[in-house]
Formats: structure tokens, sequence, C-alpha cells
């Protein structure tokens, strides 16, 4: 096996294993196939390292179907590690929704229900500065 099949190889395992990740009933090649509408060849070829001929469209069908950023595939063939896209399983959180800006106009609704006037903190006096 030369190092190129090596790496299609291994990209294949990790393509079973997030194919697991995904769902666990998705441990059945051809439940995930007929739900995430890929052709099962396809899938089995990719997740053997069978073949390396993939078009750009087949590519994007497995990524798509795996739940896989695009170009992820690729890049765990040449050694790299397959990325999930957002939102989907595996992934990771989504990012913080609340950045400081978002805090800052918070700040400024809670003083404005408070009946607190903008830059002035909370427990000051308006004219005393205690």
């Amino acid at each position: 096996m030369s190092a190129s099949d090596a790496g299609w190889a291994k990209a294949g395992e990790m393509l079973q294993d997030r194919r697991v990740e995904l769902d666990m009933r998705y441990s059945n090649l051809r439940l995930f196939t007929d739900e995430q509408g890929i052709n099962y060849r396809l899938a089995w070829d990719a997740e053997h390292g069978a073949r390396t001929n993939y078009r750009r469209p087949a590519l994007t069908s497995i990524e798509v179907a795996y739940g896989l950023k695009r170009g992820s595939f690729l890049a765990a063939v040449n050694g790299g590690e397959i990325e999930p896209a957002p939102g989907t399983p595996g992934a990771g959180p989504p990012p913080d929704p609340v950045t400081p800006d978002v805090l800052d106009k918070l700040e400024d609704f809670i003083r404005f229900s408070r009946g607190t006037p903008a830059g002035q903190a909370d427990g000051e006096r308006a004219g005393n500065g205690a």
C-alpha cells in the first residue's frame, strides 16, 4: 500500500467513525445512505479507500452526507483530520452570541429599565456622586 493509498484508507476510517457519530443507527451503512441521500457505492468506496478518482460533485456529496466542512475529506486524505460542518454533531458549540457590544447594550437597557441614566453606575445618585 502506497502512502497515497494509506491516506485514502485513513480518511475512509474517519468517515466510518463520523457516520456513527452522526447517529448510532448509522452503524448500518445502508440506512445511512438511504436517509442521507448518498449513493451506497460512493459511500462504501469512500469509507474503504477503494478508489481515488473522485470528481468535485462526488466529493461534495460525501462531505454533505457526512456533515463535513467543504474540503475536509481531501484534507484528511492528505494527513489532516475531517472537520464537522458548523451545526452538525461533533462540531462543537456554536460561537457565543454575547459580544462586548451586546453586553454594553444589555447594561444600558437594564439601567434604562431602572431609571438610571446611561453612563451612570447603579447606586450613584444624580448630583452627589455617591
